[in-house]
Formats: structure tokens, sequence, C-alpha cells
């Protein structure tokens, strides 16, 4: 197993030594762009950075990390007590723990255990996923055949209605047979009717075909599945995501389709928000209760205000 060091100022040796000893192939550099220049057969469990007020380069380091391989545990060592900088560090990292540096020895073997036992827990679903391939073959196999069936919505090319309630039941019997978790999200676009009142039904057209490439552009090829379910609401279905790990992925589309000018014509421009709602297929008893309660949370993310993702409580 292989942890990642991020070589700056600070001095890092009595960290690598610990991961050393701690069974760990350690790996440093300046960038993450270092690190891919090494052999990667073996999997990267974690990632270590130090932080202070004088050098923040550990925060891009880390969020390459998050780039590369989501479920690799992300680990600050904290210099500072900037509140500035250790809020930048969770919101562009997502780091996974926040330690003191320099860190006492007892206290860094016991996270690394911890560390180790996350990343296994969050990575078992891929191993079960890899011990069943054709699961992802399946899959892809159907999106394939539904694409040949023009199963597609014609406007944004996006799988249909038609496909989902297909896609939403093999999700289901996997689920109940492989234990293969998945999530569903439901996404409404926000204050729609305005666009085509004030624009046109061709505006609100290119306002949909442009939402519609956003979600095709960020799906994982046979993980995430995107439709059309009807007017200008969209699902996603995504395997072996848990609600934590769906919930940064809306998040990041909806950042993306806010922060995307649309140009109705010559003269106007617009920008578009989503509400959305998710839920796992791990809390409810029946495929019907995980539609209904997506739509719920979809709901209440409009009641609250709308712009934001709401995830289902039981």
């Amino acid at each position: 197993m292989i942890a990642i060091v991020h070589k700056s100022a600070y001095d890092t040796d009595f960290l690598i030594l610990t991961l050393e000893a701690a069974g760990f192939r350690v790996l440093t550099g300046r960038v993450f762009a270092e690190i891919m220049q090494n052999d990667l057969s073996t999997e990267i469990i974690a990632g270590f950075a130090i932080i202070g007020d004088e050098d923040e380069s550990g925060i891009n380091f880390l969020r390459s990390l998050m780039e590369y391989n989501i479920i690799c545990q992300r680990v600050a060592l904290s210099q500072t007590q900037n509140v500035s900088i250790i809020r930048n560090a969770i919101n562009r990292a997502h780091v996974n723990y926040m330690l003191d540096y320099p860190a006492e020895k007892n206290e860094l073997e016991r996270n690394l255990k911890k560390v180790i036992r996350r990343y296994n827990l969050l990575n078992t679903p891929f191993k079960k996923f890899d011990l069943l391939s054709e699961v992802t073959e399946d899959l892809l196999d159907q999106n394939e055949k539904y694409r040949i069936e023009a199963t597609i919505d014609p406007l944004t090319k996006l799988l249909n209605r038609r496909s989902f309630n297909k896609m939403i039941q093999r999700f289901w019997e996997r689920w109940h047979s492989k234990q293969v978790l998945f999530c569903l999200a439901f996404l409404d676009l926000d204050f729609f009717k305005k666009v085509n009142d004030s624009y046109g039904h061709d505006a609100g057209d290119h306002v949909l075909r442009t939402v519609a490439a956003i979600l095709l552009s960020n799906q994982r090829d046979g993980l995430d599945f995107a439709f059309r379910y009807g007017g200008e609401e969209f699902t996603i279905l995504s395997l072996t995501a848990n609600q934590q790990e769906m919930e940064l992925f809306i998040n990041r589309i909806s950042d993306l389709i806010r922060k995307t000018i649309i140009k109705i014509n010559e003269n106007d421009q617009i920008n578009i928000t989503i509400s959305a709602g998710i839920c796992s297929s791990n809390l409810v008893q029946q495929v019907d209760e995980l539609i209904k309660n997506a739509d719920l949370a979809l709901y209440e993310a409009k009641n609250n205000g709308r712009d934001q993702v709401v995830v289902y409580n039981s």
C-alpha cells in the first residue's frame, strides 16, 4: 500500500519514518503530477500535507489526490490557527483528518489505523464490484441496447424516462442480490417557466441541452447514468455511491450549472440554478419508496429557497 507526502519547506522526516514503520511505501512530490510518474500498481491509501500560514500548496496537493481517487484518505497536518486557511483546506480538499503539526507519535500511529480502516471500508463496494465485473458489463450492455432501441431523449440526448424505469429496476435487483449500493438524485431547474415565458421555448430548449451536456460530461462511465425524467426535471443514478459521496457529486454538478453563462441571443444571457434531492438504496424497502423519498427531498430543497441539495434522512 502507498502513502504520498507533500514535499514542502516543512520537515516531513518523522512523518515518513512513521508511515514506513506502519508498512506504507512512501512517495513524495512537490505537486501531485510528480507522484503520477511512479509505479502506482498498488493502491494509494492516503495523502499527507503540512499546511501553514506561509505555505498552502499542500491544499492543492490533497485536492489533486481527491480528484485522482475520491476514496483516498486526505490528512492535513496543520501548523496554523488561521480559520480561513483551515476552511480552505476543508472546502477545497475535503480533508478526512486534521492533525496538529508536529504530531505526537502515538496520535499519528492511532490515526494511521483509522485511515487504513476507513479506506478499506469505503473500498469494500469497489472490491465487490471488481469481483462482480459482470455487473458493469451487463449495465453497459443494457445502456447501449437502450440507445439502439431509441430510448434516448431527442432534445437532450440523455436517456429518457423509459430507460430510467428499466435501469432503476436493474439497480434495485443488483442491490438485493449482490448488495451493490446505489443512490438516486432528482434535479429540477429553478424558475424554468420564467425562461420560456421571457425568451420563448427555443431558449428553454437551449437551456435544457446545456444542462444535459454538463450532466453527460461529468458522469463516470458505467457508474453514473443521467436521465431526462420529464420537462425540466432530470435524474441521476450512481452505482456504489453512498449518500455523502452523492451529495458531493451533485453539489459539484450544481456549482458547474450555476457558473455556466447561457447565451440566449445576441443581447441576452442568463444563469440557471438547480434544486436537488438525494436518497440511497439502503434506506428503503421498495424501489418506489426510493423514488418517493428522493422526490420529497427535492421538494424540500425547493421549499427551502431553491438552489440547494437536500439529502433524504430517514
